[in-house]
């Protein structure tokens, strides 16, 4: 019990003195008298006034030229406040936060030690407490994050990112620990309380002249640390596990697109939101359409004597089969277009009309052998054509 005793108050007095004086005589809990009416000094008297000042009062304070009582605590505080304002770095702290601390401070009546501890306050959070009153460096309690983020591919047909529909998904996640219930704790044992921090999950460190406020490596943050973690969680509170999502696939989607489901991602280990699912659309090549956009493209065979004379076809499309006029005349690589036979608009209803145009593209069907009847017909139209 005695070696873990000295070991804390080791601790808690290398955490006082190594902070800077200025805030030392800031944030001592019995407030001391402001150094300028020590030394007798204004506020911007020089530091050649200063130490002046102090040297005079160090003459008729000092304890082997003045016995009177007192002088020896007279002869301290002037020392002190001589520490604090003949350093320029400390004075210039001083006067930075002072003010502050006195308006803070000022009508707050002294607290025993005994109200202190009555507080749940620790020796540490006590010289912390003025100091960051005034400065406002108070920090919150870190916000929990948000849970990892999941992204997986998603392979689609032509016709299933056209006409959209339903998808069941297997995904891999992390989830919370059932053994511990999420705490990262084994069984009838709980967190403790960080002792590098004091729980706030942030420590103060010197930088130069400049006291700043960093996250604790000791609790990660997160102000209190697991002695005895979950064989199973190692203490994260998450461990890995597998479920089945549907998703709903809207109509008209496109290839690199991505779908986000909220919250069916994976948990978070500071009790957060958990993360989103993302589902990122591989759209396969199809063999008979192409995709510009809304509209869809396809080649249509028709023959010489169709695309002459005129006539009716019959055209796939990603709604079905249609029948469409050719006129007369057609050459190959005309184009016929077909309105709210495409694709529909992701953001729209999937009604006819929010749908994008199939464009047919002609192609004349010649053909590779003729019979003895289609001959004679041929020559005889060549004929014709020579005598034009």
């Amino acid at each position: 019990m005695r070696v873990v005793l000295a070991k804390r108050w080791k601790e808690i007095s290398t955490f006082w003195f190594q902070q800077p004086t200025a805030v030392r005589w800031m944030s001592t809990r019995k407030r001391q008298r402001n150094p300028y009416d020590v030394l007798k000094v204004s506020k911007d008297a020089s530091t050649e006034d200063i130490k002046k000042a102090f040297f005079e009062m160090a003459h008729k304070l000092h304890p082997d030229k003045n016995p009177s009582p007192g002088a020896r605590e007279a002869f301290a505080e002037a020392k002190t406040a001589y520490e604090l304002l003949g350093d320029p770095d400390k004075r210039r702290i001083y006067d930075a936060y002072a003010p502050a601390a006195e308006a803070t401070s000022s009508g707050r009546k002294e607290e025993t030690d005994t109200r202190r501890e009555r507080r749940g306050k620790t020796f540490e959070e006590e010289v912390w407490s003025e100091f960051e009153s005034f400065v406002g460096s108070r920090q919150a309690k870190k916000a929990p994050k948000k849970g990892a983020d999941i992204v997986i591919d998603l392979g689609l047909s032509f016709l299933e990112a056209v006409n959209g529909g339903k998808r069941n998904l297997r995904v891999k996640r992390k989830a919370k620990c059932t053994s511990c219930s999420g705490s990262g704790c084994q069984p009838s044992t709980s967190a403790v309380r960080c002792f590098v921090c004091s729980g706030r999950g942030s420590v103060h460190q010197r930088i130069g002249i400049e006291v700043v406020v960093l996250p604790c490596k000791k609790c990660q943050g997160k102000g209190s640390t697991i002695p005895y973690p979950c064989k199973d969680c190692k203490g994260t509170t998450l461990v890995d596990s597998e479920s089945s999502e549907s998703i709903d696939i809207p109509p008209g989607v496109h290839d690199g697109q991505t779908l986000r489901m909220r919250g069916k991602g994976s948990m978070s280990e500071s009790g957060g939101p958990a993360g989103d699912l993302m589902v990122k659309l591989k759209v396969e090549v199809d063999e008979e359409f192409r995709r510009d956009e809304f509209d869809v493209h396809s080649d249509v065979s028709v023959s010489i004597s169709t695309a002459a004379l005129g006539g009716r076809i019959k055209v796939k499309t990603v709604c079905g089969v249609v029948e469409v006029e050719v006129p007369s005349g057609s050459a190959d690589g005309d184009r016929l277009r077909i309105p709210n036979k495409g694709i529909s608009k992701v953001t729209a209803t999937t009604t006819a009309q929010h749908r994008g145009y199939h464009i047919a593209h002609l192609r004349l069907l010649v053909p590779r052998s003729l019979t003895e009847a289609q001959r004679r017909l041929f020559e005889q139209l060549s004929s014709l054509e020579t005598s034009v």
